[in-house]
């Protein structure tokens, strides 16, 4: 129990920077008038892109580092203050194009040399079917504690302040509880058992052979994170100029996330009695159903969207928990068939894929939204609001089902990974 909460505290202030970054930056960016949506779009789609290459290479780094010298520990020691650095510098809302870019790829890439030697220590600690639900479970509970402190905090203590200066304050929130986090890391067990030295680029290569578990898994999460990713991305919009309600994207947000975090224990106890694989498609069928009453809400169905909110935020836990444990079980399963661990390979392939889905949930919304379609105004008035709606209703219920079928032919079993 008491590895379990010297792991989790970190992800405590990583999400509540994963937060700022996809809800309120690309937003506050836009609303300061100084570039297009189109821009800015293309600009964080192509600093994610930057960043894909440093997933991998991270990934691969922090596995073949000594243990001697901590082999993710290093890593997020190093990381953590250059990515704090690099945050107040982004806070300052760069003026130009180039600047933006640059900086927002080096706020990435710094947050990737923490998150992926991070999330692969936490399949190290213990492994097996369920013990690799419980760590994922817990670093997602975490993290959703973090989200809702992001969120409420600022109301509670600076109720009248403007956004600029609630993300100051989340800035130096999230600094003093790096650093508590880091204090704990230190007196985590090693990851002492990974035999990377027989990794080549032949064996990374490998580890998507069609038809394995891994790749069914990936390209399901690719899809499905495309479908979470839109709607997080557009929701600041949505509450503003579809519900007229702007004062009500803080609250909904407290729902969503109150309601993913209590949700993740339900779904850590359903993996013990069914598939992993089979309980996420059942959330990802529910959320996806769930989403297509968004056509009906306006400004008079406030109440529907909060039903809404919860549901798909209840459902949004299993996709938080559950894809990450199935990938830890890969991880096993391949240690027993090849007789060696390479999980930071692993991770920095999935680290890739989340990062590709908010790249092209931004590109994707942004670039439609900015075509003298949807111009945002002081005096919240748009010249059509179609394409927001169909991007925030239709397009994550089409990419959840596809993400649905792609899963069905996911044939790791728990047997398999137990052997």
């Amino acid at each position: 129990m008491l590895n379990l909460f010297k792991y989790g505290l970190f992800s405590f202030p990583a999400a509540i920077s994963l937060l700022i970054m996809q809800i309120y930056i690309p937003s506050f960016i836009a609303e300061m008038g100084i570039f297009s949506l189109t821009t800015i779009g293309i600009i964080f789609f192509a600093a994610r892109l930057i960043d894909m290459v440093s997933d991998l290479l991270v990934g691969y780094a922090s596995d073949k580092t000594p243990p001697e010298y901590g082999r993710r520990r290093i890593w997020i020691l190093i990381g953590t203050p250059i990515f704090l650095l690099i945050f107040y510098q982004l806070l300052a809302i760069p003026t130009t194009a180039w600047s933006l870019f640059f900086i927002t790829a080096l706020w990435y890439i710094a947050g990737t040399c923490m998150i992926v030697p991070y999330y692969t220590w936490g399949t190290e600690i213990e492994t097996g079917y369920n013990a690799h639900t419980k760590y994922t479970g817990t670093r997602v509970i975490f993290g959703l504690i973090g989200t809702l402190c992001a969120l409420i905090l600022p109301t509670l203590l600076m109720p009248d302040a403007p956004l600029d200066e609630i993300l100051n304050f989340n800035l130096i929130f999230i600094t003093f509880f790096f650093f508590m986090a880091i204090v704990l890391l230190i007196f985590l067990p090693d990851a002492g058992r990974v035999d990377a030295e027989s990794t080549n680029l032949r064996d990374i290569i490998l580890i998507f052979k069609k038809g394995s578990p891994f790749n069914q898994l990936i390209i399901s999460q690719l899809f499905n994170g495309i479908a979470n990713a839109l709607p997080a991305t557009l929701f600041v919009f949505f509450t503003t100029y579809v519900l007229k309600r702007p004062d009500l994207a803080g609250p909904l947000l407290v729902f969503y996330f109150l309601a993913a975090t209590i949700s993740v224990p339900i779904w850590v106890k359903l993996t013990n009695i069914w598939p992993k694989e089979r309980c996420w498609k059942i959330a990802m069928v529910t959320a996806a159903v769930t989403f297509l009453a968004v056509l009906l809400v306006d400004e008079k169905t406030i109440s529907l969207f909060v039903v809404i909110t919860i549901i798909t935020g209840m459902m949004a836990g299993a996709d938080l928990s559950i894809p990450a444990s199935m990938l830890a079980d890969i991880i096993d399963d391949d240690a027993n068939k090849t007789g060696y661990r390479r999980p930071g390979i692993y991770f920095a392939v999935w680290g890739t894929t989340s990062k590709l889905t908010f790249a092209f949930a931004i590109v994707i919304a942004f670039s439609l939204l900015g075509m003298e379609i949807f111009e945002p105004s002081e005096e919240n008035i748009l010249v059509d609001t179609n394409w927001l709606v169909i991007l925030y209703a239709l397009l994550p219920p089409i990419f959840k089902i596809v993400s649905v079928v792609l899963l069905s032919r996911y044939n790791l079993k728990p047997r398999e990974v137990l052997q």
